[in-house]
């Protein structure tokens, strides 16, 4: 493979098609697919005061009502849940696939950033 780091890019993926060379698809259900679908509801009730101020949230409803609110929830999942270094290690160099219209909000451009800021930065090969 070609390591292209910085130069990453967001790629259509099609049902039932294979992946160009140096590809990888970020869909549902893969390790990098967004698990807050357009839709659902994700449990946000306040549950408790915390000490120094403001609430603790636990169980409640959040409905999931367009594309921008489920990107920035997967990027908060994303960034507490993997460090830059796991994600540049798993995507680096590679297009990203996904099921998302062109130009929509999409899950793909988070990673994206992601790739893109630490190819300038602590991590260049």
């Amino acid at each position: 493979m070609t390591v292209r780091r910085g130069e990453e890019r967001r790629v259509r993926q099609r049902r039932g098609q294979k992946l160009p060379p140096e590809t990888k698809s970020v869909a549902r259900p893969s390790r990098w697919g967004n698990p807050f679908k357009l839709g659902s509801t994700l449990d946000v009730r306040p549950i408790d005061r915390h000490p120094e101020g403001g609430l603790v949230y636990g169980a409640g409803a959040l409905l999931i009502v367009d594309r921008p609110l489920a990107v920035a929830l997967y990027r908060s999942w994303l960034l507490g849940t993997f460090s830059d270094q796991q994600i540049v290690d798993a995507l680096g160099g590679y297009d990203l696939a996904c099921y998302c219209e062109p130009l929509t909000a999409c899950h793909a451009e988070v990673l994206l950033d992601v790739l893109h800021r630490t190819s300038k930065g602590r991590w260049r090969p």
